[in-house]
């Protein structure tokens, strides 16, 4: 019965240690800016995004040329103009959202 018990422990452990490195993935990639709660847009440059059902993916590229080459079928390209208005108007959304 010992046996057992040992291998359980040990696959205890094992999956406790993959568990907490995960987390620390995360955190740190919520740390160095990978994964953003908040868009943070320049006005300078193009971005290709696509929008998926739950989430709203952007890269961002110096110029347009660079953004039509790269984006995938079902992603298009927008200004940096396009995107810092489309923030602010999704911004005033949720402020008159949370004062009703």
């Amino acid at each position: 019965m010992l046996p057992v018990w040992n291998r359980l422990e040990r696959a205890l452990r094992i999956f406790a240690m993959g568990t907490a490195a995960m987390g620390a993935f995360v955190l740190l990639a919520f740390q160095l800016h990978w994964i953003k709660s908040s868009a943070e847009y320049r006005v300078s440059s193009w971005y290709g995004v696509d929008s998926g059902k739950r989430y709203y993916r952007s890269t961002e590229y110096t110029d347009e040329k660079t953004c039509r080459e790269h984006i995938a079928s079902g992603e298009n390209c927008r200004s940096g103009n396009d995107m810092v208005a489309r923030e602010l108007a999704e911004q005033d959304v949720r402020i008159a959202i949370r004062n009703q």
